[in-house]
């Protein structure tokens, strides 16, 4: 390995919707750690009121509303970024990977983190090829993404999402509650995310239903299409919407387990890692992407029908904490600010 090291990061990040503006928060401190200058251009407006603040502390957005159009897209990036030899690029997702080749600029290095499976998939073969003979390397979230990878390259990095715990500022149990408008009483199960038909909040339903667990109830933290026919199956008091939280990971103390049931297309599990942070037990499909955040942490069902979900979660009711100090530790050692330190570190020399 060369002695030479890049001295700058540069983060490509399509839009700052949650969990990337956190994420790319993480890797900007991880390259302050190590001497480096950071810069995290978002190709989007900003989203929210945390980013309706716009520029700061070496964070830019172009602006463009349309990501689509690619040509006009580079145009921008192109008058705004100007990546110079010493640069490190990481480009987070598709989108931002496409206007980094189609900008032409050249770096010391260049990766395109892959946080979904399906990264090549809108490639035709010739397009492959020739994208394939960039100075591109690829890595992906989870060793699932990375076996995809390596179906199309060579080699692919791991490169998992973490959590910045220092900067979290989390809530107590009392003023989440509170804050969420939640019963001060009671045992709450959280689903955190979209109502998106990828994550199964119907499934959640019926199996929080099928559990049948006194003095428990199931809160959805989200919104999304699915809201309304949800809302239509309810009854009584025992399951809360809380709409869009901005920060949800912030107030999972206010929470006593995360029900989590998406489909075998969950790449990661931000949820279950922010969960399992905060020391609740995680109900999660034994699938490889929260597999590989949960390790022996997690309470997993292996069929998606709600009988099996309903068992997981009364488990994971019945033992409550059990096994919170070994999912605390499993984020400080895998998936803290000093995990991306290391794998930073070991990526930034050419």
């Amino acid at each position: 390995m060369s002695e030479t090291a890049v001295n700058t990061l540069l983060q490509i990040c399509p839009n700052d919707h949650p969990p990337f503006r956190d994420l790319c928060a993480v890797y900007a401190r991880a390259a302050g750690e190590l001497g480096m200058r950071a810069r995290t251009v978002y190709l989007a407006p900003p989203m929210g009121a945390r980013g309706a603040q716009g520029e700061h502390a070496g964070v830019s957005y172009l602006g463009c509303e349309d990501l689509g159009r690619s040509r006009q897209v580079t145009r921008a990036f192109n008058a705004a970024v100007d990546a110079g030899p010493g640069t490190l690029v990481l480009c987070h997702r598709y989108r931002a990977y496409l206007i980094w080749l189609r900008s032409g600029q050249s770096a010391a290095r260049v990766i395109a983190l892959a946080h979904e499976f399906g990264f090549f998939k809108r490639l035709q073969r010739r397009v492959i090829r020739r994208v394939l003979a960039r100075k591109v390397e690829f890595a992906g979230v989870s060793p699932a993404v990375v076996v995809e990878l390596e179906k199309t390259v060579a080699r692919a990095h791991e490169l998992p999402n973490a959590l910045d715990l220092e900067q979290l500022k989390a809530l107590s149990r009392d003023e989440a509650r509170r804050a969420l408008g939640l019963p001060a009483e009671g045992r709450l199960c959280a689903v955190v995310g979209r109502l998106h038909r990828k994550k199964r909040p119907d499934l959640a339903l019926t199996a929080f239903i099928a559990a049948d667990l006194p003095g428990w109830r199931l809160v959805f933290v989200g919104d999304g299409e699915l809201r309304g026919a949800l809302e239509s199956q309810v009854r009584g008091e025992s399951v809360i919407f809380t709409g869009f939280v901005e920060d949800a990971r912030r107030y999972l103390a206010a929470f006593d387990a995360l029900l989590m049931t998406s489909s075998a297309e969950e790449a990661f599990g931000m949820a279950a890692l922010e969960a399992m942070a905060a020391g609740l037990p995680v109900v999660a499909p034994r699938v490889p992407g929260p597999q590989s955040v949960l390790g022996e942490c997690g309470y997993y069902f292996d069929d998606a029908s709600s009988e099996p979900v309903a068992r997981a979660l009364c488990a994971a009711a019945r033992d409550g904490g059990e096994r919170a100090e070994e999912g605390i530790d499993r984020v400080r050692r895998d998936f803290s600010l000093s995990a991306v330190v290391r794998r930073l570190d070991s990526l930034r020399y050419f």
